[in-house]
């Protein structure tokens, strides 16, 4: 379903990340001790924090996380901060899957909790060295996730484990009722990719608590994977015939007002287990 609320511009910590330098073709990064648990149930919502950085000062943020993931590990604890995205050269998001929005009020005690063992210096030290690197916007989210507008996923949070490269696309959709159109033509473009097999995943959230732009996430097993892949148009081309898929494509695109999209890199390795 589409948010309720009207919006007039692209999620403005997500434009920034976008208008970012795209990232080099480079290997998945996980680390063999690192390990991500999914949950036990697809979540409702995610809290979404993003991490916008200076130019150049992307892997020195990876290096400081890294080191506060080590603290952790020896604590046998976590931060709950979750799944990390890396977004081209330019930032981080990371996502912390939420069953309901009460959740919010539930986590920060827990967090609070889990971290009780550590070192209040430690925790000042990560704070420190990962902040100096920061730039504006740096800023928190909450989506929405919507499965009727996602493909081959039951469980978004598995995907984006399962997941070593992808493309970030973020929409800004028509708020009158002509915008309705754009879900009724991925409705035919879904069943036209379902008819052709095609191997990538979309991940699809509403900004609910920002401007209402719809964040979607086409994701691959590998980068070469993602990169021999056909295009979704071309795809539903195949299924649909040329003057078809042209007419649909037309349809859905006269209800996107803005959208911009950059490079995905799941990093596990920089991730930590939900609370």
């Amino acid at each position: 379903m589409r948010p309720l609320s009207a919006r007039s511009r692209l999620l403005p910590a997500l434009a920034a990340l976008l208008l970012g330098p795209l990232s080099c073709a480079r290997p998945r990064v996980v680390s063999p001790a690192t390990r991500f648990d999914a949950g036990a149930k697809p979540a409702k919502y995610v809290a979404v924090h993003v991490d916008h950085l200076q130019a150049g000062k992307l892997e020195a943020f990876a290096d400081a996380r890294r080191v506060w993931l080590e603290v952790l590990s020896r604590h046998a604890t976590t931060d709950g901060r979750g799944l990390f995205l890396q977004t081209g050269d330019s930032g981080f998001l990371s996502l912390r899957p939420l069953a309901t929005l009460g959740d919010l009020d539930r986590l920060a005690s827990l967090g609070q909790a889990a971290l009780v063992s550590v070192d209040p210096n430690d925790l000042r030290k990560y704070d420190a060295a990962s902040d100096a690197l920061l730039a504006p916007p740096h800023r928190n989210e909450i989506w929405r996730y919507d499965e009727d507008l996602s493909f081959g996923a039951g469980d978004p949070t598995s995907a984006f484990t399962a997941a070593a490269w992808g493309k970030m696309t973020v929409e800004e959709i028509d708020p009158t009722p002509a915008g309705e159109a754009y879900e009724k033509a991925w409705k035919e473009v879904r069943e036209a990719l379902v008819a052709q097999s095609y191997p990538l995943v979309r991940v699809s959230y509403w900004s609910r608590y920002g401007t209402g732009d719809l964040v979607s996430f086409w994701l691959a097993k590998s980068q070469r994977q993602f990169l021999e892949t056909g295009s979704v148009e071309a795809t539903v081309t195949a299924a649909l015939g040329a003057e078809a898929a042209e007419a649909l494509f037309a349809r859905q695109k006269k209800t996107v007002l803005a959208s911009d999209s950059i490079d995905v890199i799941p990093r596990l390795d920089l991730s930590s287990k939900p609370l």
